[in-house]
This record gives C-alpha cells, structure tokens and sequence, in this order.
C-alpha cells in the first residue's frame, strides 16, 4: 500500500478537520476499522524525539468510522494558537498511522504541515467578539 502525500495548511487559531476514508487495496472499497488505532502525530522533523502534538482515538481527537473506515482529526484552536508559547510552531510533519487488531501497522498519510497566520482571529479577539458587551448590535455570528 502506498502512503498519501498530504500537505496540509492551518489557520493559526482556527479548528481544522483532515478527513479521509482507508480503503482495502484490493476491493477499493471502504475497510472496517473497528477496533483500529489512529496516530497522528506533528514533529518538527522526522527524526525529532518529542512531538509537538499527538491526536489519537485515545485521546478523543481522531473519530473512527467503523465499518465506514472513515478517519476524522481535529486540530483544534490551542494547537496553532501564536499566543502560546508551546503551540507557537510555524512548520512541521506529521503522518497518520493506523494500528489494526493484530498490532499490524500501517502509515496511511504524511505530509507537511504550515500554520499560516490570521488577520482577524488572535485570542482576545475571539473572546471580545463572543462575549459582546451588553446592548451591543454585535451578535456573535458570521455572515
């Protein structure tokens, strides 16, 4: 099986969903993934001992589908925030693993990853702008 090259552009701040769907290689159908393992993990570089970030199933921060052999990560806002000097990375890597029943593991997805800054979203601004003051016009919506 061949691994997806996948590079991936986050809004600093913003969630991010990478979505994808593990396909048996001999069917090209999807393949049942209950019982799976999902790692992702986001490194400065490969061979780099200490990642900047981990999503697991484990952890909450990767659906699996099942039988649908969906994969859903979710970056979330924290994990590209500039505010913060632990998630202050600009560049990275990262690949997605899967680990099936049997222990058998499987690189599915790897690329490379830029946090691309945001005009209008650094975290007091979120704050401000969702908690509007009293008998202000602001909604909190986007339109």
């Amino acid at each position: 099986m061949s691994v997806t090259i996948n590079n991936i552009d986050l809004d600093a701040g913003c969630d991010f969903f990478l979505e994808t769907v593990y396909l048996d290689h001999t069917t090209n159908l999807p393949k049942d993934i209950t019982g799976y393992t999902a790692i992702l993990a986001v490194r400065d570089s490969y061979m780099q001992p200490n990642p900047y970030l981990v999503l697991t199933n484990g952890n909450g921060r990767i659906v699996l589908g099942g039988p649908s052999g969906t994969i859903i990560a979710h970056f979330i806002p924290g994990d590209t925030d500039p505010s913060q000097q632990a998630t202050a990375w600009t560049k990275a890597v990262y690949d997605l693993i899967l680990v099936d029943k049997n222990g058998i593991v499987t690189k599915l997805m790897s690329g490379r990853i830029n946090v691309i800054g945001t005009v209008s979203i650094t975290s007091p601004a979120i704050t401000q702008f969702l908690s509007p003051v009293a008998g202000s016009p602001t909604t909190g919506k986007v339109v």
